[in-house]
């Protein structure tokens, strides 16, 4: 066997044609492949697991990303590629843009400023409505 052909990392034969390097292994191009779907990655991005099992960016989210307890939808980057901003409150995740008082629906700042949550059982608040609903319990 010629020294210089590296193994592939998924099935162990000689590399003998073109190469994926990833995670600082070398894969055969029909090895390389997305640990839930089985389809091949090739060049395109992909994601690593908690154990360094390779997923492609859709099925990685699927198992990963946590769900917008507000509209139930995955939070992942966007279309354009930016992160899309995970806030979290009471042990629940939210969409920048689904974090919102429960009352009066005005979108709340995931910073612990004036605008921020004001949690009053259960509930994600505003600071005036917290102030209301707090109010009118005495």
């Amino acid at each position: 066997m010629d020294a210089s052909l590296e193994l592939c990392w998924a099935c162990g034969d000689a590399i003998t044609d073109h190469i994926i390097r990833a995670l600082e292994r070398a894969y055969h191009l029909s090895c390389f492949t997305c640990t839930t779907c089985k389809r091949q990655i090739g060049e395109q991005a992909f994601a690593q697991g908690e154990v360094g099992e390779v997923y492609c960016l859709q099925d990685y989210y699927r198992k990963y990303a946590p769900k917008c307890s507000a509209c139930n939808q995955l939070i992942i980057p966007q279309e354009d590629g930016t992160d899309s901003y995970t806030v979290e409150c009471l042990g629940r995740s939210y969409h920048e843009n689904c974090y919102r008082c429960q009352v009066c629906a005005i979108q709340l700042s995931p910073e612990p400023n004036e605008h921020g949550c004001y949690p009053l059982d259960g509930k994600m608040l505003c600071k005036p409505c917290h102030l209301n609903l707090a109010s009118g319990q005495h």
